[in-house]
């Protein structure tokens, strides 16, 4: 396989990526891509019995961050072995980790 065909690959594995995550109290699901893109959320309609707009909120953002946390590790999976060595899932930045790395070897030549 050629290291096009290669990269090819890998970036719809990784863009085929996505991680669903509850709230705590299981009234909010967030489903979000690789790179922290919100693809889907749903509001169990239970949760308007409070009508606490401040509780939703950090019920959303509690099961968003999760998924994406969840979704970075496995997008990191997926890539892993294209990272330097000794490289932190929860340090790694891969959107623009990549293109840091390139342009740092880029200025390392000059």
């Amino acid at each position: 396989m050629t290291a096009s065909k290669s990269s090819d690959r890998v970036q719809r594995e990784v863009a085929d990526i996505a991680a669903t995550a509850e709230s705590p109290d299981g009234l909010v699901e967030a489903t979000v891509g690789a790179f922290g893109d919100l693809r889907e959320l749903y509001l169990d309609p239970r949760h308007h019995r409070s009508r606490d707009a401040a509780t939703l909120a950090a019920n959303i953002l509690t099961a968003v961050r999760a998924a994406e946390k969840s979704a970075a590790r496995a997008a990191f999976e997926v890539i892993a072995g294209r990272l330097p060595p000794g490289t932190n899932p929860d340090e790694a930045d891969l959107l623009f980790g990549p293109a840091l790395h390139e342009l740092d070897r880029r200025l390392g030549s000059r």
